[in-house]
């Protein structure tokens, strides 16, 4: 008789768990299309190109993300969270040697940093906002980006720090530098949805 009960709880259980599988399933193919749908409108956009990739490596299809990251590389080698996304994709795969075998692309910059004692290049960004790192929020960010990028001509891409994605927006050489306090200034004057929402923007650097 328990036996039976265990069953029919075991059963029960897999019935009620089906439906929020096919909402994820539905939910990871809706974001990748939206994705996909930007790389055909912009496919010269290095950042359009990270962003599938992310998408891709959120529903465990590592072997595209490498793909999506590989082509935002060629087209902006100075891509930080490109290389350091495609790093962990290959990761995921077991695959820790194609990485360096397969690809003709500069290093990571963070093994750049090791390797030189000077100061590397696009080292400070603007932290814009930052979201709770879930699906729906990923889609938020990427069209903030894409609207900040719009508004300001700036290159905007997605980080993910620590539990949260971070909207970021510019690349600079220094935390001081007058092109990142004009960028800081401009951007805190934006207005997004009908007001100012950007005021609490600062520098972060680029690991």
């Amino acid at each position: 008789m328990r036996k039976y009960l265990l069953h029919v709880l075991i059963i029960s259980f897999v019935f009620l768990l089906a439906p929020a599988i096919q909402v994820a399933s539905y939910a990871d193919e809706k974001r990748l299309e939206d994705a996909k749908e930007e790389v055909r409108k912009n496919p010269d956009d290095a950042e359009v190109h990270y962003n599938l990739g992310y998408a891709y490596g959120e529903s465990g299809r590592y072997q595209e993300a490498i793909e999506s990251y590989k082509q935002a590389i060629r087209i902006d080698p100075d891509h930080a969270e490109a290389h350091n996304n495609l790093g962990n994709a290959y990761l995921q795969l077991n695959d820790r040697d194609s990485a360096p075998a397969d690809l003709s692309l500069p290093q990571a910059p963070i093994a750049i940093v090791k390797q030189e004692p000077e100061p590397v290049v696009n080292k400070w960004t603007l932290r814009i906002i930052s979201y709770s790192n879930t699906k729906k929020h990923l889609k938020q960010a990427a069209n903030l980006a894409k609207a900040i990028k719009n508004m300001t001509g700036y290159n905007t891409f997605l980080a993910k720090i620590g539990k949260e994605i971070v909207v970021c927006a510019g690349r600079f050489n220094l935390k001081d530098s007058s092109e990142l306090k004009e960028a800081l200034k401009r951007i805190s004057k934006l207005e997004y949805e009908g007001k100012r929402q950007f005021e609490s923007s600062y520098a972060i650097q680029i690991k």
